[in-house]
């Protein structure tokens, strides 16, 4: 588990066979496939003015700083692919860290973050966070498998575990592109 770029080049120097990321929208090389979805949720303090609105329209959000954990983090990434529209013109705070500094700076109110709803679920239930209602609805998030090629005795093994995480996915009705070989 780590940043993308700390997974990305260990999968590329060979310390990594398997690595499930969130799709950034680059096109992956060599085997893979989208073995799940997440839905993309944006979160703020509990206390957060915009918390009590049934529907927060975006030019409301750009009075607000958004918090991404670090230079090519998922928050970052997510803010890239999912919210440019959205948030045209709102500045960003990157945070140099981690993604737990990110939450708690985010439950204390100083921002909001677009991030998976895996990476918040915890703070959401426990009430620490909550999620922002948008007036126009986010796409959900593609989590992407990519593997070696010849993995040998253990490529039976890889697609056992991929067909489990797509029978795991909590958005099934997104379309998965086809996998690749």
């Amino acid at each position: 588990m780590g940043n993308r770029r700390h997974l990305e080049r260990a999968f590329a120097a060979g310390e990594l066979d398997l690595v499930l990321q969130y799709d950034n929208g680059a096109r992956a090389l060599g085997p893979h496939a989208v073995v799940g979805h997440d839905r993309t949720v944006l979160v703020a303090a509990p206390s957060h003015p915009l918390a009590p609105l049934a529907s927060v329209p975006a030019e409301r959000l750009l009075a607000y700083d958004f918090l991404v954990a670090e230079p090519g983090c998922t928050s970052e990434m997510m803010v890239d692919r999912f919210g440019r529209d959205l948030l045209a013109g709102a500045h960003l705070a990157t945070i140099t860290g981690s993604l737990s500094a990110l939450l708690r700076l985010a439950g204390h109110g100083h921002g909001v973050s677009l991030l998976p709803e895996l990476a918040v679920a915890r703070e959401l239930e426990r009430g620490e966070l909550v999620e922002l209602r948008l007036a126009e609805p986010l796409r959900p998030v593609s989590i992407v498998a990519q593997w070696r090629p010849r993995l040998g005795r253990a490529e039976r093994p890889l697609h056992a575990l991929l067909d489990l995480a797509r029978r795991a996915d909590p958005l099934p009705e997104a379309m998965p592109r086809a996998e690749v070989s």
